[in-house]
């Protein structure tokens, strides 16, 4: 975080609004904003789904195009804590999500598979311990 503080460019504070330099700091800032948020969006990987899976630590995104269909989500042991995988349902029907192994996805209880039932409809899971998976 230390580095996008000292890349934001200092405000200008001695000059009027709609000066060339208040709209430069404005043009470097909106730079700034565009990047963090480029790299943000198109680092993700984006797996297009059209039957059963087992996610990876290369796909945290997936988008599911066939109904019926069961995503496994990585053993939580081996997904480092606070990585996100997320799911989109993108057809009519159901998407089942379970866990690996003995892992736990918390629930307003501990629980082992997630259904999703509507089009358009996504979760997002984070790793919240070796075992257990939280919904974001």
């Amino acid at each position: 975080m230390a580095l996008l503080e000292n890349a934001q460019p200092p405000v200008p504070v001695y000059d009027q609004m709609g000066t060339f330099t208040w709209l430069e700091w404005f043009r470097k800032l909106r730079d700034l904003v565009l990047t963090i948020w480029t790299d943000k969006v198109y680092d993700e990987t984006i797996t297009s789904v059209s039957g059963n899976v087992t996610l990876t630590d290369t796909s945290h995104t997936a988008y599911v195009t066939t109904s019926a269909v069961t995503i496994t989500l990585p053993a939580a042991s081996t997904a480092r804590i606070g990585n996100e995988w997320t799911i989109i349902q993108g057809v009519e029907g159901y998407v089942d999500i379970t866990r690996s192994g003995s892992d736990t996805i918390n629930l307003p209880t501990s629980d082992t598979t997630i259904r999703l039932t509507q089009k358009g409809s996504s979760v997002t899971l984070r790793c919240l311990t070796t075992s257990v998976w939280g919904i974001v």
